[in-house]
């Protein structure tokens, strides 16, 4: 298997939307650019425009809160940002070109697979831990947690989706009569999935701010770790069994249908943990302000 470094870092099927243009030459296929176009401005606005519209949202709605939630909505994005620097940018660059990594990639992919993904969920773990830890010293409310949540997961979504949507729609309309080698399912596909791995990462982020007020951190650090390596993991775990290169165990129909019902269960556990925690940590703001009077 002789895969780049950017190709086999990206574990989810689609983290990057690829510009290989071909010219157009029907009506037919101007029909398609324009439905691809729909699906990436479908997929951009679900990586970009919803979670800052539900960021601001929480803003308004909760006047009392707007500064730990403004805070941790930008600390979950620098803790990304930071995760992706160490992971992709230094680590894996420097493995690659000063020692036998490449080597050991092409001839234990799933074994690669699972230590970026271990490797990002601890350097994303251990941050998180000193800011709710120290930085809000353990007194996070449940609006603050979703804040911290989505900022991390709408870098994530930005940087794997987003952008490269955002790019090909310029290039789409720059150079009428070129198409998108990629169909629109797979975009629309790739949007429905970034709106389930932020519900997920919402969900663990939030339950591991709940294990820390609890004072349970340890408990709690290893049940993130575990979500997030699983969530960074399985999506690349499945497809690669439909890989011509790799075991070709099955078709990729079936390798995309185990990912989103995976995903979806995900997102929806997720859903119903957020709503089960809404009021233990509500409880955490009045425990706050009963702190600043004393």
């Amino acid at each position: 298997m002789n895969r780049s470094v950017g190709e086999v870092h990206s574990t989810v099927r689609t983290h990057e939307v690829f510009l290989n243009l071909r010219q157009i030459t029907n009506r037919k296929g101007y029909r398609k650019m324009t439905i691809n176009i729909i699906a990436l401005a479908l997929t951009a606005g679900i990586c970009t425009v919803l979670p800052i519209i539900f960021f601001f949202v929480l803003w308004i709605k909760n006047t009392k809160e707007r500064k730990g939630i403004t805070l941790l909505f930008f600390m979950g994005s620098v803790i990304y940002l930071a995760m992706q620097w160490g992971i992709k940018e230094r680590g894996l660059i420097y493995l690659v070109n000063h020692t036998e990594f490449a080597q050991f990639i092409n001839d234990h992919y799933l074994s690669y697979l699972l230590l970026v993904a271990f490797a990002g969920a601890l350097l994303s773990m251990l941050p998180e831990f000193l800011v709710i830890r120290f930085l809000m010293k353990r007194q996070v409310s449940f609006k603050e947690s979703i804040a911290f949540g989505l900022g991390y997961g709408m870098t994530e979504s930005i940087l794997l989706v987003g952008w490269s949507s955002i790019v090909a729609i310029i290039e789409l309309l720059r150079h009428e009569g070129n198409e998108l080698n990629v169909s629109a399912t797979d975009l629309f596909l790739s949007g429905y999935e970034r709106l389930l791995v932020m519900l997920i990462e919402i969900g663990v982020i939030t339950v591991y701010v709940f294990f820390i007020e609890q004072k349970m951190a340890g408990r709690g650090s290893v049940i993130e770790v575990l979500c997030q390596t699983l969530l960074m993991f399985l999506p690349g775990f499945f497809v690669a069994f439909s890989l011509s290169d790799f075991y070709e165990i099955y078709d990729r129909f079936v390798a995309l249908l185990l990912l989103y019902v995976v995903l979806t269960a995900a997102a929806v556990s997720a859903v119903i943990v957020l709503n089960s925690l809404k009021y233990s940590l509500t409880d955490t703001l009045f425990g706050r302000k009963k702190t600043e009077r004393k």
